[in-house]
């Protein structure tokens, strides 16, 4: 139906937003001959949507020239390769199990001290909507925080699903201009997983926000991240009648243990002061159970 419908439209006139809509139809069918032309043609109509079509246009050149659109998934995979055969097209995708993908496995009990600190920022708050847009990660070894080369990862990443709307610019200070040339998030992922290793993830909130989107990255890069979280919001409520604190977000809590932040919602910054919370809290602990 889809190419039923693509083949009646592109003989009738369209406006720019139809032209894009079926640019990314040809796009994801691989026929980015097509597909460019509606792009450069949405683009010499539609002046508003400059930088969204201009977008397009560099996701498309990059595919053409062998970053392939795939689907997600044993059963789109198989209807993609019946649908791109039917267009006489022959594509082999490559295969994969639910046991290559991500799982998140939480750790609850606290007490180690060699771990990885991480945080993400992103478009939003959707994982299957919204992309990562910045990826950061330090190594903290029997509870010393060490901000060198060889102990941090941190890198931009471009938004692969949509741009960064101008509420979530104003938050993170992440603008579209600084993401525009980054990798894109299967290049930065594979980095990322070798950095960390098998030591496990410790953030903030990542149990029901971080995680989630690191699973999508594991499935759009085909590659599983099997590492065990710990969510230090959830270490957090241990303390309610030690801290008083209003709410449990990082900026409040970090505030709470006179740990600064020097830059709050960035990736690298955020995962620091993670840490920093997490080791003042265990220390919190310590000391509690010692005066017992």
């Amino acid at each position: 139906k889809a190419e039923e419908y693509a083949q009646k439209l592109i003989n009738q006139e369209l406006n720019a937003r139809m032209m894009i809509a079926l640019g990314e139809y040809f796009e994801i069918t691989r026929r980015y001959k097509e597909s460019l032309e509606l792009f450069n043609k949405a683009l010499e109509l539609e002046e508003d949507l400059k930088d969204k079509i201009e977008t397009k246009i560099l996701e498309c050149e990059k595919r053409k020239t062998g970053k392939e659109y795939l689907p997600l998934g044993e059963e789109n995979r198989k209807v993609y390769e019946r649908f791109m055969k039917s267009l006489n097209k022959e594509i082999i995708l490559p295969q994969n199990t639910k046991m290559e993908y991500s799982y998140t496995k939480e750790i609850k009990k606290a007490g180690f001290k060699t771990f990885i600190a991480f945080d993400l920022e992103t478009t939003g708050l959707d994982p299957l909507q919204d992309s990562i847009t910045e990826i950061a990660a330090i190594k903290v070894i029997d509870g010393k925080i060490i901000e060198t080369k060889d102990f941090i990862f941190s890198e931009l990443v471009h938004p692969h699903k949509k741009q960064i709307p101008p509420e979530v610019e104003q938050i993170t200070g992440i603008t579209n201009e600084m993401v525009e040339d980054a990798r894109e998030i299967d290049e930065v992922f594979s980095d990322f997983l070798n950095f960390i290793e098998d030591y496990i993830l410790l953030g903030y909130n990542c149990i029901n926000f971080d995680s989630k989107f690191l699973m999508q990255a594991s499935k759009i890069s085909n590659k599983g991240i099997k590492n065990s979280y710990f969510d230090v919001m959830y270490y957090v409520s241990k303390f309610k009648t030690t801290l008083h604190y209003e709410n449990k977000t990082l900026a409040c809590i970090s505030n709470h243990l006179g740990i600064v932040n020097p830059k709050a919602h960035r990736a690298l910054a955020d995962a620091i002061t993670t840490a920093n919370v997490y080791l003042s809290l265990l220390e919190l602990e310590e000391e509690s159970l010692a005066s017992i």
